[in-house]
């Protein structure tokens, strides 16, 4: 008789002691009979450590963790000692890549996942494989790749959270990581999903009415995917939030809702020159209802969630490209032709191009990604540059610095 198949999770340890590797974490911080069902996916300094102390610090460390049991484990892996901290929520910041000590980040790469979204789960397309994690670090070996994630539960949820207290949380936590990790400079790239691009618009409003300028939060390009601007179909969702905390949550993201429409007027004021890929699903996505037993599941009616119209915010610079997936497969990118994710490799590797312009007199601008190596394989032209890399917000050179070099 076949045997009931468990399913694998991924879970987030934290507070993990700088210098563990991924098999001392294994042998040394998990009850002996779940090590043989443990892999380590990721093992990245903690979010808040400056670069380059010892290496990448002497502080902690997180990493994900595969785990697949042959029996039932409802609590996860069982650590063994109660210093590190084992969870599945991912709420928070947690790094997925940071480039190896010695290696100038070059920016931070941010994901924000979606409403009743697990900030791993809703960007991993199968059990093995998540692409912010797996696949993103070959097309952006030097930056930073973080997903953060938030408490909006649909079943059984408790948080009283709208999208005002979702987005200042967000902006709050990134300021203080950045501050406490001495990169308040370092270029950024938002990826968003659903509710989570409307966060990243949220924050970014707050921040400029705070007066937060540029230069400490310099947005460089956003992935927007299926990003409810003008509202998305809430009806299965009314139903399923009716009388629960979060039901104003819902009500904010119908279509026509006045805080929708204040959100799109306040943010194309002050995110014109922000490069900008939108993907707009083009699938059908079955609503949630609830069951008999009381669960909720996806076996209602198929809709659009979130339509053409709405995604697309009708910007300068805005790229909108559409997708053959529902509302939430739209997230769960796979490598290939066959999907966005060469769409998204471009807007990424775009956006972390050096500018380098000639200023006259002999001299050289280096802009938002200005080069650490300065380098001329000619060493007589303008034209000769072939190696660079990040490092400086904007610095100008002397030639002769360049062609001595």
């Amino acid at each position: 008789m076949a045997t009931r198949k468990e399913k694998a999770w991924t879970y987030r340890v934290e507070r993990i002691p700088f210098g563990t590797t991924p098999e001392a974490l294994i042998k040394q911080y998990f009850e002996p009979d779940d090590q043989s069902y443990l892999e380590v996916r990721s093992l990245c300094p903690d979010v808040a450590l400056p670069e380059g102390e010892g290496g990448h610090g002497n502080g902690q460390l997180t990493a994900t963790v595969y785990f697949k049991p042959k029996d039932s484990r409802p609590d996860g892996p069982r650590p063994q000692k109660s210093r590190i901290k084992v969870s599945r929520e991912f709420v928070g910041f947690t790094p997925l890549f940071v480039p190896p000590a010695g290696t100038p980040i070059v920016a931070d790469i941010i994901a924000v996942t979606g409403l009743a979204g697990n900030a791993y789960g809703s960007w991993a397309h199968d059990e093995n494989e998540m692409w912010l994690r797996d696949s993103l670090q070959f097309t952006a070996p030097n930056a930073r790749i973080l997903t953060y994630g938030y408490v909006s539960k649909v079943e059984n949820g408790c948080s009283f959270g709208i999208l005002q207290d979702h987005a200042c949380a967000f902006l709050v936590n990134l300021l203080l990581m950045r501050d406490e990790g001495r990169c308040e400079s370092r270029p950024i790239i938002f990826i968003g999903h659903s509710l989570g691009c409307l966060i990243v618009k949220k924050a970014m409003i707050d921040a400029a009415s705070r007066g937060i300028n540029m230069a400490r939060l310099p947005v460089r390009a956003i992935i927007f995917l299926a990003a409810p601007h003008k509202g998305l179909d809430v009806e299965a969702l009314q139903t399923l939030f009716k009388g629960q905390p979060s039901e104003t949550l819902v009500h904010e993201l119908k279509k026509g809702s006045p805080t929708l429409l204040e959100l799109n007027t306040k943010f194309s004021q002050i995110a014109g020159d922000i490069d900008i890929l939108t993907c707009y699903e083009m699938k059908q996505t079955k609503q949630a209802v609830i069951l008999e037993n009381g669960k909720w599941a996806r076996e209602g009616s198929p809709v659009i969630m979130v339509d053409r119209d709405s995604a697309i915010l009708f910007m300068e610079k805005e790229k909108a490209v559409g997708v053959d997936a529902d509302h939430s497969e739209i997230a769960k990118i796979e490598e290939g032709q066959g999907g966005i994710f060469p769409s998204v490799k471009a807007a990424i590797r775009n956006a972390l191009r050096p500018t380098v312009s000639f200023a006259g007199n002999n001299q050289f601008v280096f802009g938002a990604f200005a080069s650490q190596y300065l380098y001329s394989a000619a060493c007589n032209t303008k034209d000769g540059f072939n190696k660079i890399a990040s490092g400086f917000n904007s610095i100008t050179v002397p030639y002769d610095t360049i062609s001595n070099h």
